[in-house]
C-alpha cells in the first residue's frame, strides 16, 4: 500500500490550511488506520502487506519536518522491521526546483535514517541518483521514456 500527503508550506498553509502539527497528525493517524486495516485483512485472508509512504512535495518541504513526519509515520505503522514488514519512504521530486546535488543531499539525510526510494519524472536528477544507488541501498524509480528500476533486493537493474 502507498500513502502520501503534501508537506510543504504552500500546500500546508494555502491549500489545506493546516499547521505542521496538523499535517504530522494526519499522516500518523492515517498510517495507523492503514496498519490496523492491513492487520485485520491479513488475519482474515492470510495476506501480507508492504507499506510505502511518500512525503509529497518532498523537495519543497523543510528537511527536518519531512524527517519528523516520516518518523511519526514509521511509529504509527508499528511494523517497521526487516523484510516484508519494513516501511519504505519514497522521496518524490516530480517538480525539479533545485539542482541534482541538492536533491541528492536531501536523499542522503533520509538514507541515514530510513529505507528510502526515490521517484521523479524528469531527466535532470536521474544520473546523480543512479550513482547514489550504486553506492548505497537506495532504490531509484523513474518514468522518463522507459521505466528504470534499481532493485536492491537482488542487486540487479531492470531496464
Amino acid at each position: 500500500m502507498h500513502m502520501y500527503n503534501a508537506l510543504c508550506p504552500m500546500f500546508r498553509e494555502v491549500v489545506f490550511h493546516n499547521s505542521k502539527e496538523q499535517t504530522l497528525e494526519l499522516a500518523a493517524r492515517h498510517s495507523k488506520l492503514i496498519s490496523e486495516l492491513a492487520d485485520q485483512y491479513s488475519a482474515s485472508h492470510g495476506m501480507k502487506f508492504r507499506y510505502e509512504y511518500s512525503p509529497e512535495t518532498f523537495t519543497q518541504t523543510e528537511l527536518e519536518f519531512s524527517l519528523q513526519v516520516c518518523e511519526a509515520v514509521k511509529t504509527a505503522w508499528g511494523k517497521a522491521g526487516p523484510g516484508i514488514d519494513r516501511i519504505i519512504f519514497n522521496l518524490p521530486a516530480t517538480v525539479e526546483i533545485a539542482p541534482p546535488n541538492h536533491y541528492a543531499d536531501q536523499v542522503g539525510a533520509f538514507r541515514e535514517v530510513f529505507i528510502t526510494s526515490v521517484h521523479h519524472t524528469h531527466r535532470s536528477n536521474i544520473l546523480p541518483l543512479i550513482y547514489l544507488s550504486e553506492k548505497t541501498s537506495l532504490s531509484v524509480y523513474t518514468r522518463i521514456m522507459t521505466e528504470v528500476r534499481h532493485d536492491t533486493s537482488n542487486h540487479r537493474r531492470i531496464f
